[in-house]
């Protein structure tokens, strides 16, 4: 799921400045007494009510002997009956719940059908759109959004992320409408004399159950195939010329996860849908990914803007987050941390290095704002409500864990351990330590230290850092101190961190280890070096506080080897006063860096200096 204008965790828009976990209780996943199989809605709807009437059927098996009851998550839904083994079953539902009596003991393992009929006006988890006063045109559609836990608002199971199952969909609709659910059609049958057109839906691989999902409507359709996947695009009627302009690279997406990951594009189709007045930017449900309207770009705009991020980060959930999904909120960084680092490699693979720094330091960004308001650990099992957990800690700093791991393993290992999570835990529910055991697995690295300060601890390394030459020994002195406040939440981090050196009209690279409070370098060269970089391809989450001067800023501005040092060196000249020779580089660079993004931060500097 992702916040379609900026892409930042729910948390910031929902609880404000509190630390979200303060005073918050502890919340681990839900015990479970069944093992869910099967999953079979059969739904019909009253669109000027807001009302949805049907049947879920649960397929599950007791996981204890002697079972003779069943409870499951439903609010504010009038049930009907409750049946299995063609007899009705008593119940109660009351809080939330309904709790069946199953009539006599089950063993453990022994499945059973258990079929729920009801209908209920649902206050979240579906929604029901239509034209009003205030806009005539809108469409009328109906569309659900589970995440986190609001499909029991509109149906009947086990709602929590810790069980997976196969799902069947039936959808009675009006004729004019399309009906979209997970997985493969099994077909469409239409009554001429009623007007009405059901629609079933098939998934075959098992997933939980926040991620079941429909879309009703009437759209425009394209579909095209990513190999013998189906590939389509449900846009509202009359936005059809949109669709190649804003979905345009899908398929190349689809390749670049498939190739990366050595785990094909896994269900039977991939569908995105988009809708009016969607509460995100999107949603991955498994094989049909719902989207806002706002991400429609037209052709004319694509030379500003696209909603390409946005589709790769929902792309990418379909690995991480459906075929592999988090235990609990507690882990969920799994899921979105995950999505959040996929998109920037995409763009790396597509738009190359300079675009994915970019990328990763407007993450950085994100999470250095909310930081600078609350820190926390990444894997918390303490918080308000489960919504605090979308945040900029689990999202962009949760990308950024997973590109330090890639820092300290290096490509070749990062990728053999992502290659050893999937395969091991695809189709499986997952918590952190999953992944540390996978990584461990594939690469033969102890990975306790790294797991401990990066999810379990909070906060990140703040560095102080300054340099020293000394003529007589020709020797190079880089002092380094970590001047964060430690504490039982924020720790001394351990890091490896490249330092590059220019000497002459040549960069050396050294890989230094950061792990004390003050730390002292010393690096034997040649020559007095013009100028010293400190993690100038951005490996490391942190700040930096390293006063140069103005000449070897200028020299980086003109030399830096990464545009992330170029930009660096252009936002730091926007602080110094005004000269004409700062103004002369910053506008040297405007004309005639390679990429946008030092442009950018030399205008922004220009602009600050009245230049």
């Amino acid at each position: 799921m992702k916040i379609f204008e900026s892409g930042v965790g729910l948390s910031s828009f929902a609880v404000g400045p509190e630390h979200p976990t303060m005073g918050g209780t502890e919340h681990f996943a839900r015990d479970r007494h069944f093992d869910l199989e099967h999953l079979k809605l059969d739904l019909s709807f009253d669109e000027n009510r807001g009302l949805v009437r049907g049947t879920s059927t649960l397929t599950l098996s007791p996981l204890h002997d002697g079972t003779t009851e069943l409870v499951l998550d439903a609010v504010d839904l009038d049930i009907h009956s409750v049946r299995a083994g063609g007899k009705s079953l008593r119940f109660d539902a009351a809080d939330g719940e309904i709790w069946i009596d199953l009539g006599r003991a089950y063993a453990a393992g022994q499945s059973l059908t258990v079929a729920v009929a009801y209908q209920g006006t649902p206050a979240k988890g579906l929604y029901f759109i239509k034209p009003d006063r205030a806009h005539p045109r809108k469409p009328r559609q109906i569309w659900s959004q589970g995440e986190m836990e609001d499909n029991r608002h509109w149906f009947p199971g086990h709602d929590a992320p810790n069980d997976k199952c196969t799902s069947e969909v039936i959808l009675t609709v009006p004729d004019k409408y399309q009906a979209i659910s997970n997985g493969r059609l099994v077909g469409v049958r239409k009554d001429r004399r009623k007007r009405l057109a059901v629609f079933h839906w098939r998934q075959d691989i098992p997933h939980v159950t926040y991620l079941v999902s429909i879309a009703i409507g009437q759209f425009d359709v394209v579909e095209e195939r990513f190999g013998k996947i189906p590939v389509a695009y449900y846009v509202p009627k009359g936005r059809r010329r949109d669709i190649r302009s804003t979905f345009g690279r899908t398929r190349d997406i689809m390749r670049f996860f498939s190739e990366v990951t050595g785990v094909l594009y896994p269900y039977d189709k991939y569908a995105q849908v988009v809708v009016s007045d969607f509460t995100f930017g999107g949603m991955e449900n498994t094989s049909m990914t719902i989207l806002t309207d706002r991400c429609l770009v037209p052709e004319r705009l694509l030379a500003d803007t696209d909603s390409d991020s946005l589709i790769a980060h929902e792309l990418a959930h379909q690995w991480w987050g459906d075929l592999v999904t988090t235990k609990s909120w507690t882990h969920l960084w799994l899921n979105e941390g995950f999505a959040s680092y996929f998109a920037p490699l995409y763009f790396e693979r597509a738009r190359g290095t300079d675009e994915f720094h970019f990328r990763m330091k407007d993450s950085s960004e994100a999470y250095f704002s909310e930081a600078r308001i609350y820190q926390r650990s990444i894997v918390t099992h303490r918080w308000h409500v489960s919504e605090d957990m979308f945040d900029s800690h689990t999202y962009q700093k949760g990308a950024w864990v997973l590109h330090m791991l890639r820092g300290c393993l290096g490509d070749d290992l990062f990728w053999k351990g992502i290659r050893r999570y999937i395969a091991k835990h695809a189709r499986q529910i997952v918590e952190t330590a999953d992944l540390k055991i996978a990584f461990e697995e594939a690469t033969g690295r102890n990975l306790d230290a790294f797991f401990e300060q990066w999810l379990h601890r909070g906060g990140h390394p703040e560095y102080e850092v300054s340099t020293e030459w000394d003529e007589t020994a020709s020797v190079l002195k880089l002092s380094v101190k970590q001047i964060q406040k430690t504490d039982e939440t924020t720790p001394l981090f351990r890091m490896p961190v490249e330092i590059v050196v220019s000497v002459g009209s040549v960069d050396k690279t050294f890989r230094v280890t950061i792990e004390k409070a003050h730390e002292v370098f010393a690096f034997p060269l040649p020559a007095r070096p013009r100028a010293v970089y400190f993690d100038p391809r951005g490996w490391v989450l942190k700040t930096v506080k390293f006063f140069r001067g103005v000449q070897t800023l200028l020299h980086e501005l003109q030399h830096g080897p990464t545009a992330l040092a170029r930009s660096e060196a252009a936002e730091l000249l926007g602080k110094e006063p005004r000269s004409e020779k700062i103004l002369a580089a910053l506008e040297a660079a405007l004309e005639w860096d390679p990429f946008y993004g030092v442009r950018q931060a030399a205008a922004e500097s220009l602009g600050a200096l009245g230049g």
